[in-house]
């Protein structure tokens, strides 16, 4: 009996090992589909608990499903029913093999078969339930599973007893009348009956699957031998395809496709380097990475390098299959267009440090200084643009609550090529009623710490527990130990200047931090600004990089990243979110995802704000409304859960994401459809809601949006200086720089008039512009003004230098001035310009600063406009 008893669970073992031998063949066939089916059958064929899971499913027990956290339900219409009954063939072979060694084990210990079908078809489902209970129930990960293991029992026993009673009778009868040539034909029958099975269920799986080709546009520039790549590559991929294109590099910016890899990444690029706009473009790659993600899907990332310097913000992705010899997903955003200054580097990190210095001289590095290639202009079609070595430094001064980075040069006279804002603001009010010192920016006093006692600031105790809710959310769903993955500490400090209403991520990475300007510490603002901190170390672990760049479209997604994620973190801690960010703020909400139109944001590529680099980033926190109402409506449809698992897995892939530094709105697009499509399967309900989602707000595949090519400011036209600051001799640039901290110190709220009259001017700087281009006499005059005026400027910009005083020859020329403009504003057929001017100097008259000095007079103008 025992050697009896033994068999039988000998033959419960071959029957699931020889079950999940022919699960894990069904699963592959089926992955080759290209919806949920396939998705799904894709992920559970990649491990043991995956295949054991399926196997149990197909017995019959009931199957719950998760995908980056989002329930699945698998399809039950005709068009997948037939293919999924290819997994059939685990239970049937499990059944078989029962029935095979049943009737071995009776005629070998001379049982009954009714006796050794139902121990051995027992066995087996004892086998099945103590398998699904150790090792088949995985509960986290991207893909979560569970079958449930008394049903699989239960259905095992029943169905192996049932069907594998059968196969041994049938098999006993065979051996009792086996002749000569019994037994090859009944092999034959088995044969045939496999073939048919393995023949019928391939015709069903491939008959129903549809694929959509994505679209192509046509822009007008394209660089030497892309139009004949692309062909090349879409012959090649007839069915995947997306492209979006950098019109002004003349190149494709995204493309979606599914080629052979060939030999090798670095061999495949060099075959396709017109793609990309060069002879060869190995020639200018660095390797930066080289990881799998969460979907094991390989990715491969590259540096643009010249002279081994690597050029700003110039990236190549490249993402294969789990397989790692197909090609799904390129991402570009190399320049073909540069023209390479090989002067040599005669500067050092540290010199390039104290000039910036000299500029900002209370300034507090925010990370390593940096050697990069600089071109000295935007991408523009078919025009060459000079790139020269600069050493990139970041600044930062709290007491004036400015960040910038300043970009020296590391070769030829020392200068700065040019200044530009870091910081990342979320909200722009004032809390008029709060009085409250200044903070340092490398110190403060301590207030409250992990488990230690509650402040009696209320901002302190607020900003605590929500940068807690925010952690939660972090490791709990997105699986990441704090902002950078690996534990960092979460830095906050409180009562941020004297009446900033603002908030900002210092930037840093794991060493940086976050600041809030008095009441800015709800709950939506603190993750926002965490989530900043978030995309920009993803960034660096994925690409290399420093992350999206923070002006035009890039800068939008930047903001609206960090807006998605407030409101999801809201609804995780909450229960629900308004889809308002900062409604709990004193002033009020400034944004809605689900109207943005409320507060002044474009919700369409239509009305997308075309705004100058100089004047908030090129609009990023405007224009972020198009990919924040994306993102609304694609929650709309599958919740909220589902659109921020999408957006963490667009951005980061869980370990390895696709988003380069300068990512389009399209290119944001295309690389959340194939996301869908990975995870839940081509033409899924999932992927066709993100598609959907995307075409309602304008963004299709082939969207273009052309940044202005001229953003013309009057202080430099009027300097002669570029508007990197560059030209016009060493004190139009000086000038230059300190109108430029002066417009930072602005836009961080500091003064309510030092912002109200920065948007005036930004209002009216074109048109200025425009006639002084016309007017030299005009252009002398308003020159003449902001030279006369650097004192004044140079004091408001920092309040650490010696405070000049508003003279009456000051004011006098600043009148002049504005007599000037508006009268030529009116001989050129305008009034725009000069309807604007009236009313501005209908607020304030200006005589009324004459003699005060710059604080003073800052005060003087912060009263008159209500503060």
């Amino acid at each position: 009996m025992a050697r009896f008893l033994c068999s039988a669970v000998f033959a419960g073992v071959a029957a699931l090992a020889a079950a999940l031998a022919a699960s894990w063949g069904a699963l592959t066939v089926l992955s080759g589909r290209t919806d949920v089916l396939g998705a799904v059958s894709g992920r559970l064929a990649t491990t043991a608990q995956g295949v054991l899971t399926a196997f149990g499913a197909a017995t019959g027990a009931p199957l719950t499903v998760e995908i980056a956290g989002v329930p699945v339900a698998l399809p039950v219409d005709s068009a997948h029913l037939g293919p999924a009954l290819l997994l059939l063939l685990g239970p049937l072979t499990a059944a078989v093999t029962i029935g095979w060694l049943a009737a071995r084990s009776a005629a070998r210990h001379r049982f009954p078969l009714a006796l050794t079908v139902p121990v051995t078809a027992l066995a087996f489902g004892i086998v099945v339930a103590v398998a699904i209970g150790t090792v088949g129930r995985p509960d986290g990960g991207l893909i979560a599973y569970h079958v449930g293991i008394w049903p699989a029992f239960g259905l095992a026993f029943t169905g192996s007893a049932i069907v594998g009673g059968a196969v041994a009778a049938w098999r006993a009868a065979a051996v009792r009348r086996r002749s000569p040539s019994g037994l090859p034909r009944t092999r034959r029958r088995v044969r045939a009956l496999v073939v048919s099975v393995l023949v019928g269920g391939s015709v069903l799986m491939f008959a129903p699957a549809q694929a959509t080709p994505g679209s192509a546009g046509v822009v007008a520039y394209r660089r030497p031998g892309v139009e004949a790549a692309l062909e090349r590559l879409h012959a090649a991929s007839p069915e995947t395809w997306r492209v979006a294109y950098s019109p002004n590099r003349g190149v494709p910016s995204t493309v979606q496709l599914d080629v052979p890899l060939g030999s090798d990444v670095l061999t495949w690029l060099r075959t396709n380097s017109r793609l990309f706009g060069f002879r060869d473009v190995t020639t200018v790659l660095r390797q930066t990475l080289d990881g799998r993600d969460d979907l094991r899907r390989r990715h491969v990332w590259f540096q643009q390098v010249v002279g081994g310097i690597p050029v700003e913000n110039a990236e190549l992705g490249v993402q294969l299959d789990e397989s790692g010899r197909r090609v799904q997903l390129v991402r570009n955003g190399l320049r073909p267009d540069l023209l390479p200054d090989r002067t040599p580097v005669a500067r050092d990190a540290g010199a390039a440090r104290r000039r910036a210095g000299k500029d900002l001289p209370k300034g507090v590095p925010t990370r390593e200084t940096r050697l990069v290639m600089h071109p000295l202009d935007r991408a523009r079609s078919g025009v060459e643009v000079v790139a020269v070595p600069v050493w990139s430094v970041a600044l930062a001064d709290g007491d004036r609550g400015v960040s910038l980075e300043y970009l020296v040069a590391a070769a030829g006279p020392e200068r700065i090529v040019q200044v530009r804002n870091q910081a990342m603001p979320v909200l722009r009010r004032y809390v008029y009623d709060l009085q409250h010192r200044e903070w340092e920016y490398a110190s403060g006093v301590l207030l409250r710490q992990e488990s230690g006692p509650p402040s009696s600031i209320a901002d302190a105790n607020e900003v605590y527990d929500h940068s807690g809710e925010t952690y939660q959310y972090f490791l709990h769903a997105l699986a990441q130990d704090s902002f950078d993955g690996h534990g960092a500490d979460m830095l906050a400090k409180v009562r941020w200047g004297e009446d900033v209403g603002n908030a900002e991520w210092s930037g840093g990475g794991a060493f940086g931090f976050t600041a809030f300007g008095d009441g800015f510490t709800k709950l939506d603002v603190v993750a926002h600004e965490w989530t900043h901190a978030l995309t920009q170390m993803v960034f660096q672990r994925n690409t290399g990089g420093g992350g999206l760049t923070y002006e035009f479209e890039s800068g939008a997604l930047n903001e609206s990243i960090s807006d998605s994620f407030a409101e999801r973190i809201e609804s995780y801690t909450r229960g629900s979110n308004d889809w308002l960010m900062g409604a709990e703020l004193k002033g009020g909400a400034l944004r809605s995802m689900a109207d943005p139109g409320r507060y002044k944001q474009p919700a369409h590529v239509r009305d997308y704000k075309e705004m100058c680099s100089w004047e908030d980033a090129g609009g990023v926190h405007s224009n972020s409304g198009i990919p924040n109402h994306a993102f609304y409506l694609i929650a709309q449809q599958q919740g909220i859960s589902f659109a921020a698992n999408l957006l963490w897995y667009t951005i980061a892939g869980g370990d390895f994401g696709m988003l380069a530094s300068d990512s389009s709105f399209a290119d944001f697009r295309i690389q959340q459809i194939a996301t869908a499509e990975a995870l839940y399967g081509r033409n899924s309900p999932w992927s066709q809601t993100v598609e959907q989602a995307w075409s309602a707000v304008g963004v299709e595949d082939t969207t273009v949006i052309n940044h202005p090519d001229e953003c013309t400011c009057a202080a430099t036209t009027s300097l002669g200086t570029s508007g990197g600051g560059t030209g016009g001799g060493p004190l139009a640039q000086q000038l230059y720089l300190d109108l430029h901290r002066l417009l930072a110190v602005a836009g961080t709220d500091v003064s309510v008039s030092l912002r109200h009259y920065a948007e005036a001017f930004l209002a009216g700087s074109d048109r200025m512009s425009e006639l002084m281009l016309a007017n030299a006499a005009l252009k002398n005059q308003f020159a003449a003004v902001l030279y006369a005026m650097q004192p004044v400027v140079k004091s408001l910009a920092d309040d650490s230098s010696p405070q000049a005083t508003v003279t009456a020859q000051n004011v006098a020329q600043v009148n002049a001035l504005l007599d000037a403009l508006a009268a030529a504003d009116l001989a050129a057929g305008g009034h725009d310009l000069a309807d604007l001017l009236a009313v501005e100097r209908a607020q304030v008259d200006l005589d009324d600063l004459v003699g005060l000095d710059a604080a003073h007079a800052r005060q003087f103008l912060d009263t008159a406009f209500g503060a």
